[in-house]
């Protein structure tokens, strides 16, 4: 019975092979995320977050306090001077990430990854 019992289960294990090596990978891609910006926010831990309208959410840009990533302050606060200047002005944006799930399936918040640049496009 046992040596049956192992038998299927290396079949099982067989079967399955063809559906993993078609399986969509958890790597992730690069990503252009273009729209526009709404609402920045600034936490008091120094995150800078705004809203997509690519994502329909928050996603985080920088740490003013440099902490989040390899965005230097200097360069964090560019990016929230521009950010100001996008949601000011209704202006489209473009937001690159190396390695990120879709945009629209981007994590929230906090748990964004980190861009590696933010272009203010008009």
């Amino acid at each position: 019975m046992c040596a049956l019992k192992r038998s299927r289960f290396v079949l099982t294990l067989l079967a399955a092979l063809p559906i993993a090596a078609v399986a969509p990978s958890a790597q992730a891609d690069p990503q252009w995320c273009s729209g526009t910006m709404s609402n920045l926010i600034v936490y008091s831990n120094g995150d800078v977050m705004a809203h997509m309208s690519w994502r329909g959410n928050y996603v985080r840009l920088c740490n003013v306090n440099g902490t989040a990533g390899q965005v230097s302050v200097t360069s964090c606060a560019s990016w929230l001077s521009l950010a100001r200047s996008a949601v000011q002005r209704g202006a489209s944006t473009m937001v690159y990430y190396a390695e990120s799930p879709a945009c629209s399936a981007m994590p929230t918040y906090d748990a964004a990854p980190v861009p590696f640049y933010v272009m203010l496009q008009n």
